[in-house]
């Protein structure tokens, strides 16, 4: 089975740098949209069997009605190929996200839940996804975490692999932190 993966499109993100409510802020949130209708096209044109989502597909403080019949229609025009989307610390799931509130296609599946849940996609092949529940503090989707059964897994969420941060000397604060040896332990 093929898989398409993005993550951090960030639609409805306000471009503060180019004035958010100014003409070039809004060129480039419809350049998001573009990428997104570019990706849906290159699943069916792959002819993959899945779009995976890890996180941050919109701005949770910014989003619009007009995004979430984007997205609604958009992943329903992919059926019957499957979409997964595992919400991050911009677009985490709650009772009033836009995750929640949409009427998703049935080819549409949004994790809900900060351990991972596990759903086949065929034989052998597992995807186990979670979501961040809030912006910030969301612990280590991989920690004590194990897989059953045979074949190959696959995690879905959105994260942050420590080295790479402590690399970066960002400063910045890790969401769902994990360590790279902990996916092989998984």
């Amino acid at each position: 089975m093929r898989l398409v993966h993005f993550a951090d499109l960030h639609l409805d993100s306000p471009f503060a740098w180019a004035g958010a409510a100014g003409e070039v802020a809004r060129r480039r949130r419809e350049a998001l949209r573009e990428a997104l209708r570019r990706i849906v096209a290159l699943t069916r044109e792959v002819g993959a069997g899945a779009l995976l989502c890890g996180g941050d597909l919109y701005e949770h403080d910014r989003v619009t009605p007009d995004t979430a019949e984007f997205l609604r229609t958009t992943f329903a025009e992919l059926d019957p190929i499957r979409v997964f989307l595992a919400p991050g610390n911009h677009d985490w799931y709650g009772p009033q996200s836009l995750y929640a509130l949409t009427e998703w296609s049935p080819n549409v599946h949004v994790f809900r839940g900060v351990s991972l849940q596990r759903v086949e996609l065929e034989d052998e092949l597992t995807l186990w996804g979670g979501a961040h529940l809030a912006p910030t503090n969301t612990d280590n989707f991989l920690e004590g975490f194990r897989v059953d059964g045979a074949g190959v897994h696959i995690a879905l969420f959105h994260g942050a692999e420590r080295s790479w941060l402590s690399e970066q000397g960002s400063g910045k604060q890790p969401h769902a932190p994990f360590d790279a040896s902990q996916i092989e332990q998984a």
